[in-house]
């Protein structure tokens, strides 16, 4: 009997008095099992009292299965699984018996496994399914059998063990010679190589797949084939955007895709992809993207969602974006790893224009990449997270996590490296080093065109480029290259393409052309949720009006740059904003001092004054006491000598950007002048601020 508990899990404390207490050595399965009722298991079992917990060498339990012939185990685990099978007990439980049988012997011990693997999978720990999977996989004859374990098994390693689950879906391929379930492992081969960082294979693997499932499927096509022919071209599209020697020939691979790929909703996402390479219009191929995730019959995977997340990322739609990164992160079973998800994420957040979230996530994605299990790495965790230190502290936080992308890093995707160089480009471009800036920003164009992308929403390299170029002097290559972007942006379709176009063609220009395009820019960017682009659109338009003589114009437009950046939590650009509100008028220079002086809440508080709020809507507006808004008032007056609130209209815009009474409005430096973010405080130079935005973020 004392083996019969031993095998039920019986530590050698007294048993508990029900079956209820969720223990499986209760006194009445040990007597079934043991064949005495349940009475005599519990007295027996009772008067053992307290011995050593299980797990340690000493223990009573232990020591009873060691001196238990192997042939009575076996069948005593055998009766045991099939007595809590018999009672309804979780599959887990009776599975912890099967795994230590030698061999299955009955057929519904097959059926137990696989439960057990599904439950550990729709419970988030696929882990777990394991031993399981692995175990059916060994007693699977029959083919298709054997490559849906397989397949089930390789979904639950790829998460903790990416290796082990490329030798089982190799296997599964050597082994299979029906084309169809060939594409299946196939498919997932190709993913998860793609996930390990070895997409040249991956492509080999599936190109020769799409071939022999295209010959087998020529005549008879139904949905399931149609359906399998969909996740294919998917997949090699996956791998084909991470195989960075054939990056020269992205363009033409998608369009070969999207030629091959069948009419209806299995040939959505090809579609999609080569309207987003292509530029033809977002609109539509956002459409496409969403039905291609949405029109399958079976559970879409993570990887296609990352493709479906990036075209609405072209297309302008965070939100539909987010969705999809949403519930690829919540896929357990998933190939792409999670840090490439988050650092995605992150950039979406970025362009959303909320700095603390994409810093959590590019946080969270580089502690993930730089786990001790990953076997992977990339560059875009690394940019991401470089990109929002350059948002809240400036170059110098950005440069050294930028400096530690390595060739390693650039090899995970192919749209690593123009990532990586237009956040190098924008590191360049706020530190002043304006030929680094445009040396990387022509890199990061150059690679783009080689690879055919000729969409202008793949990267802001013609933004950075002009912005350095303006800032060198060298205005007739800029407006040549910023005239260039323009088209292509309208016929792409997004208010941010083209708001970012106008932005562009107005940093190249000069004079009223520069107004009417800055405005046009702002009118665009202000339709867009990318509320770090706005804020940088209403500075350069308050700048320009500035320089026009526009006095009322500019503090607005310059005020409205500043509170959407403070919102935004983009410390680094919420004081170039400011810099930009002291300095530009250079016959006001007593007054830029007191008004660097001020703190944010001081400007929130004297803004909200002359713009005509009372003490209690401001008090109300900003959340703070009656008491406290006349004491920022009163230091306001005393920094800027102002006698009441009468003078807050004149001080903050009229001494801030109008020139000053003893000279006419100055003159703009001649276009070929340098122009650098860093200069210091002067005429001149604050116009190199007007004309130098800082960069995009895409």
């Amino acid at each position: 009997m004392l083996r019969a508990a031993a095998v039920l899990g019986w530590t050698g404390a007294p048993p508990p008095a029900a079956a209820a207490d969720g223990h499986p050595a209760t006194p009445e399965r040990v007597g079934a099992l043991a064949g005495v009722s349940a009475w005599q298991a519990s007295e027996i079992l009772g008067g053992y009292g307290d011995i050593p917990p299980i797990g340690e060498p000493e223990s009573l339990r232990a020591i009873v299965l060691a001196t238990t012939p192997p042939e009575e185990l076996t069948d005593l685990r055998t009766r045991a699984a099939r007595l809590l099978n018999d009672e309804g007990c979780p599959a887990h439980d009776v599975a912890a018996h099967l795994l230590l049988l030698p061999r299955l012997t009955e057929a519904w011990m097959l059926g137990v496994l696989r439960d057990a693997a599904e439950q550990a999978r729709w419970s988030g720990t696929p882990a777990e399914a394991v031993p399981c999977l692995r175990l059916l996989l060994a007693h699977e004859r029959e083919e298709h059998g054997r490559v849906r374990t397989g397949l089930e098994l390789a979904a639950a390693l790829v998460t903790t063990d990416p290796s082990a689950a490329l030798d089982v879906l190799e296997r599964l391929l050597h082994e299979t010679a029906d084309a169809r379930l060939h594409a299946l492992a196939a498919v997932q081969f190709g993913t998860t190589a793609v996930a390990t960082g070895n997409p040249s294979a991956a492509f080999d693997v599936l190109s020769h797949a799409r071939r022999t499932l295209g010959e087998v499927s020529a005549s008879d096509t139904g949905p399931a084939d149609r359906e399998l022919g969909r996740r294919a071209e998917a997949a090699l599209l996956f791998a084909a955007l991470h195989d960075r020697p054939a990056s020269a020939a992205l363009g033409t691979r998608v369009r070969d895709a999207a030629g091959r790929a069948p009419d209806g909703a299995a040939g959505l996402l090809p579609r999609a992809l080569l309207g987003a390479v292509e530029g033809t219009s977002a609109r539509t191929v956002a459409d496409l993207a969403d039905r291609a995730v949405r029109a399958g019959e079976t559970e879409v995977p993570d990887w296609m969602r990352v493709q479906a997340a990036l075209v609405c990322y072209l297309a302008d739609e965070p939100g539909m974006t987010l969705e999809m990164l949403g519930l690829a992160l919540a896929d357990s079973a998933g190939c792409v790893p999670r840090w490439a998800l988050l650092a995605a994420r992150s950039t979406v957040r970025h362009r959303l224009g909320d700095i603390p979230a994409a810093t959590a996530d590019a946080r969270a994605a580089l502690e993930g990449m730089r786990h001790p299990g990953q076997r992977t790495c990339s560059a875009s965790p690394l940019a991401a997270w470089a990109r929002v230190q350059l948002e809240r502290f400036g170059p110098d936080a950005a440069k050294p996590v930028l400096d530690q992308v390595t060739e390693r890093h650039l090899k995970y995707s192919v749209l690593d490296e123009p990532y990586y160089l237009s956040v190098r480009a924008q590191e360049r471009l706020h530190r002043g080093d304006l030929e680094g800036a445009l040396a990387h920003a022509r890199a990061c164009g150059r690679w783009l065109d080689d690879a055919g992308l000729t969409n202008p929403a793949w990267g802001p390299w013609r933004f950075l480029a002009v912005t350095a170029l303006t800032g060198l002097g060298r205005t007739g290559e800029a407006a040549e290259l910023a005239d260039a972007g323009l088209e292509p942006a309208r016929r792409w379709g997004t208010r941010h393409a083209v708001g970012l176009a106008l932005l562009t063609c107005g940093i190249a220009s000069a004079g009223d052309r520069r107004v009417a395009l800055l405005e046009q820019a702002v009118h665009e960017l202000s339709r867009t949720q990318a509320r770090l682009d706005r804020a940088r659109a209403h500075m350069l338009l308050g700048s320009a009006l500035a320089w026009r003589g526009d006095a009322e114009g500019a503090y607005r437009r310059l005020w409205d740059a500043y509170e959407t950046a403070r919102h935004c939590g983009s410390s680094a650009l919420t004081a170039k904003i400011l810099g930009v509100l002291a300095t530009a008028d250079g016959g006001a220079r007593r007054t830029a001092g007191a008004l660097a002086r001020l703190s944010p809440t001081e400007w929130q508080v004297a803004g909200s004054a002359a713009r005509g709020a009372s003490n209690r809507e401001i008090a109300e507006t900003l959340f703070l006491g009656r008491r406290t808004v006349e004491m920022h008032l009163t230091s306001v007056y005393r920094k800027l000598g102002l006698a009441g609130r009468a003078g807050l209209p004149g001080a903050l815009a009229l001494r801030t950007v109008r020139p000053g009474p003893s000279t006419a409005r100055p003159a703009a430096p001649p276009a070929s002048s340098p122009a650098s973010p860093s200069s210091p405080a002067s005429p001149s130079s604050s116009l190199s601020v007007y004309r130098s935005p800082y960069p995009e973020t895409t």
